[in-house]
């Protein structure tokens, strides 16, 4: 029996099982990591096999989306790790689990965020999930204790399959517990994915778990009230609201302690302690970099600045785009003929440009326009500008009876472009020199800018990345020494101060908590804070005023604000223009056909016998005669039959059309054929 096979089973079959691994594994590449602009350090261990052809593979399929630098495993690997962006491990089966999990035993203080993957050879899944087991057994993977493991996904190559896998603490079956969790599978044979590969978002839910979260006694000054009830300590007030509204959204149940020390979670978000009693989690980064940058209140507004703040710089624009379409249009009418000024402005208008400033200012108008159109358009404009003068007077009486301020930077690029002076500080005895050195004299080799009123210090920590940032207002300045005691209420230690420890601003606010929380907390909190509660979370427990909308913020209006004015102007205006369009399209057709039917004379031409020419027309003016042609011809004498006589008189010949207008005594009157033949004779 013979057996057919389809070009592509041919196809398949010749292709490298290598080849197709590489397909696999660039299509995770591209679907997870490329976003994220991530230069991997790929680390190897020695019996993998055919890595170089695989790696080689993987690069010629990238299309250049992903840079690497391949290293070897070795025993300094822990070493090296500390300092690296992101990793691919190959391994050559599930053992290599044990040495790697050794590797990367690393704490909170590394200062890069990690981004694992980990590609294993001849591994499936019941012995991955053996070896994760027995790592379990043996207390080297357990939530209470301080190591990472950070491995985002698993690639295994699994004979035929390839699954994509991650470790996961939280799933539907099970709570606080380890799972490997299949997420896809890739098919070798015909080279796809079962199901459609996609961003898998971890940690959105956590189906209901009850988790126990340790709150430091030192800490409780931050919560507004401790309650006691028949199961202990319970933190409450506002700050403890938010805690109960983010857990209702991620979905778990908390239980709340100040002494055991089994936990789930740290809330520790105001401790000045370091930060490596935070809890820390296998599978995601292990530490968010963050720029803090906490504010005094804004430079208060000049006397000059308030005439302009009403309105935003949109807004401003738009009003003046409005008048300078209208002064041109006004300009273009004046270089028309007055027939077409008489008909836009009527005869009665002589200054409309100096009307237009009028009725911004909301002077009244002595003189209306005759005709229909432009009077509707000055009714709209005048509702238009009574709209925008009634909302910049109104804001601008609020803002010279108050104390405006502008907004405080937020993040450290705004305190550049702010022109804040900024130095970078290794412990507090730099501080202290710069205090005493009034003057600031700085090296030239970094450019700074002098503020008037604020000053920024950024401290820059051992491992060159954690930093916090104070903007100290002027009086400030000298007693910079005492806001340890005073005002934080504790004695800054600089060389523990972590580096996401607090975030005002931009930044939101983040928890010193078990870091998958991230996810969650900051986008959550960061919809909290438009509502103030930010503001009211931390006036109790950071000394530096925050940005909040108060009724000292200056808040101007919009275009967004006065959109009814600007529709009903712009509509109004549409509606006058395709008027007046019309009206003009009417009056060219109009005197079109006037001008067809003025080359044609009656049948009856009146011949009548006049004055000089000007003396006829004046007749005609005060006849208020129309559509009148005037023909001169040489003096005439004409028979009864209409003949050219010897005698010589002027004559006018009149074509009348529309009404018959009498000027002078007619005093014969002939057909139409005598008088062209009479009139080629002459």
């Amino acid at each position: 029996m013979v057996n057919f096979l389809s070009f592509e089973d041919i196809i398949l079959e010749l292709m490298d099982d290598v080849e197709v691994s590489a397909k696999a594994f660039n299509q995770v590449i591209d679907e997870f990591f490329t976003e994220r602009q991530i230069i991997f350090d790929i680390v190897y261990f020695k019996s993998f096999d055919n890595l170089t052809e695989l790696i080689d593979s993987i690069l010629k399929q990238s299309n250049g989306n992903f840079s690497y630098a391949l290293s070897s495993y070795d025993e300094n690997l822990p070493n090296y790790l500390y300092f690296m962006q992101s990793a691919i491990f190959f391994l050559y089966s599930c053992n290599d689990i044990f040495s790697l999990h050794t590797s990367v035993e690393l704490t909170n203080l590394s200062p890069k965020e990690l981004k694992f993957l980990v590609f294993i050879q001849n591994c499936s899944l019941k012995e991955l999930e053996n070896s994760i087991d027995r790592l379990v057994e043996r207390n080297e993977l357990n939530s209470d204790r301080g190591y990472i493991e950070v491995f985002e996904y698993l690639l295994i190559d699994d004979e035929n399959l390839i699954h994509l896998a991650s470790i996961e603490w939280f799933t539907e079956l099970a709570c606080n517990q380890i799972q490997l969790v299949v997420l896809n599978t890739f098919d070798k044979n015909n080279q796809k994915w079962r199901e459609d590969l996609e961003n898998y978002e971890k940690f959105q839910n956590f189906y209901g778990c009850h988790l126990k979260m340790f709150l430091y006694e030192n800490s409780t000054t931050c919560w507004e009230r401790i309650e006691k009830t028949q199961d202990g300590l319970i933190p409450a007030g506002l700050k403890f609201d938010v805690f109960e509204i983010i857990s209702k959204i991620a979905n778990y149940s908390p239980d709340y302690n100040f002494n055991d020390s089994n936990f789930d979670i740290v809330f520790n978000i105001f401790n000045k302690r370091s930060i490596l009693n935070t809890l820390t989690h296998m599978t995601t980064s292990f530490i968010e970099s963050r720029e803090i940058v906490v504010t005094t209140l804004g430079e208060p507004y000049t006397s000059y600045e308030k005439l302009w703040l009403p309105f935003d710089d949109a807004t401003w624009m738009f009003l003046i785009f409005t008048f300078f379409i209208g002064f041109s249009s006004i300009f273009i009418i004046y270089r028309l003929n007055n027939f077409i000024q008489i008909g836009i402005f009527g005869s009665n208008i002589k200054t409309p440009s100096l009307n237009i400033v009028g009725t911004f200012f909301g002077i009244p108008q002595l003189k209306v326009p005759t005709n229909h159109i432009p009077r509707f358009l000055l009714i709209m404009f005048v509702f238009f500008c009574l709209i925008i003068r009634t909302c910049y007077q109104s804001k601008l009486f609020e803002f010279m009876t108050s104390t405006p301020r502008r907004s405080p930077p937020q993040t450290i690029q705004e305190l550049k472009d702010n022109d804040f002076r900024i130095f970078f500080v290794q412990d507090y005895n730099d501080i202290e020199d710069l205090i005493e050195d009034e003057k600031m004299n700085w090296p030239q080799t970094y450019p700074i800018s002098y503020a008037v009123y604020n000053k920024i210090f950024i401290y820059q920590s051992h491992n060159a990345t954690a930093k916090i940032g104070l903007i100290i207002d002027e009086p400030s300045w000298k007693n910079f020494k005492k806001i340890g005691s005073e005002k934080f209420g504790f004695k800054i230690d600089w060389q523990t101060i972590p580096n996401y420890y607090l975030a005002v601003g931009q930044s939101g606010f983040l928890f010193n908590a078990n870091n998958f929380f991230f996810h969650i907390f900051d986008e959550t909190v960061q919809k909290l804070i438009p509502s103030g509660i930010m503001a009211q979370l931390l006036q109790n427990c950071f000394p530096f005023e925050v940005k909040s909308k108060s009724k000292k913020d200056a808040i101007v209006l919009s275009i967004e604000d006065l959109d009814f004015g600007f529709i009903i102007w712009l509509g109004c205006c549409a509606v006058c223009a395709a008027c007046f369009v019309g009206e003009i399209f009417i009056w060219i057709f109009w005197r079109t056909l006037e001008q067809m039917q003025s080359q044609k004379c009656p049948t009856k031409v009146k011949f009548a016998k006049v004055c000089p020419v000007n003396t006829a027309m004046q007749s005609m003016e005060q006849k208020n005669s129309e559509n009148l042609n005037i023909f001169r011809i040489q003096k005439l004498n004409l028979d009864s039959d209409g003949l050219q006589t010897d005698s010589n008189i002027e004559y006018d010949i009149y074509c009348i059309f529309g009404k018959k207008v009498e000027i002078l005594k007619i005093e014969d009157e002939i057909d139409e054929f005598k008088f062209q033949s009479h009139m080629k004779n002459t």
